[in-house]
């Protein structure tokens, strides 16, 4: 098993290579970035929506999307069944009835070298739900 590391460094964005036998491997230091598809409205009438969107990393394989309404993650799920590639396609199914109101929802994405979005980088949608 190789593990790749990366030092602190002054240079934001710094990539750091690391040697390994004769080939260079660049370090993984960056969580994926995730792209959610547009909803026709911003109000729902569903107690339960569902998300999607697309996920990519530049050197990683996506491992995990999550999401959250309120103060706790849940995972959604990869479109062709696993999360295990650069680029993945997810969906995200409310699991918790909604109540009337605004609802503000955050996902974060991670690789298989445990690179995790930040929460300055979280991707979020805000929308409203509304019963009959």
């Amino acid at each position: 098993m190789i593990l790749f590391g990366a030092e602190n460094s002054i240079f934001e964005n710094e990539l750091h290579v690391f040697h390994h036998g004769e080939h260079e491997s660049p370090a993984d230091t960056f969580a994926p970035t995730i792209q959610l598809n547009e909803w026709e409205n911003v109000f729902t009438r569903s107690r339960n929506p569902t998300f999607s969107g697309h996920a990519s990393d530049d050197i990683g394989e996506v491992v995990a999307i999550q999401y959250k309404i309120g103060d706790i993650w849940n995972n959604c799920l990869a479109s062709d069944g696993l999360f295990d590639e650069q680029e993945e396609e997810f969906i995200c199914e409310i699991e918790n009835s909604l109540a009337d109101g605004e609802y503000r929802i955050y996902f974060r994405a991670e690789d298989n070298n445990v690179n995790l979005t930040d929460i300055s980088n979280y991707s979020y949608f805000d929308f409203l739900f509304l019963k009959d």
